[in-house]
């Protein structure tokens, strides 16, 4: 069962992309990379992820976009957005937004772990809530 859910990582900066799909991949998920929203979106099509991680700026847009996308989804796919900043605002501008949660680059292993754990519940949870309406 290791690294059988699709993990999303939206990151326009290599070394970003590697460090969470390391983080993701330790947490027994599996991560999916591009680079920007564009290609997500194009993988978005083709197939269902358990969790979207996203930086808060990329080439083509923001984290805003990735929100949309991952509540329109049957099985809401709670999105993680990945500031470069550490501050209150950035964590507030993300959740007023929808984000499931806001980690900044700095942030502790343990945390992201965490945050990782607790959105794979959520959409396990939205997962089953979409079944069930529809039977």
């Amino acid at each position: 069962m290791s690294g059988t859910l699709p993990v999303l990582i939206v990151s326009g900066v290599s070394q970003s992309r590697d460090g969470l799909a390391q983080l993701v991949s330790k947490c027994e998920l599996r991560p999916v990379c591009c680079e920007t929203l564009a290609a997500a979106k194009a993988l978005m099509t083709r197939q269902q992820f358990a969790i979207i991680v996203c930086e808060d700026l990329l080439l083509d847009g923001n984290f805003h976009a990735m929100v949309g996308e991952g509540t329109r989804r049957r099985g809401k796919q709670p999105v993680i957005v990945v500031s470069s900043r550490d501050d209150w605002d950035s964590y507030l501008l993300s959740m007023r937004a929808g984000a499931f949660d806001c980690l900044s680059f700095s942030s502790e292993a343990g945390e992201v772990d965490r945050i990782l754990a607790a959105a794979l519940q959520e959409y396990r949870l939205s997962a089953e809530t979409a079944v069930q309406s529809e039977a």
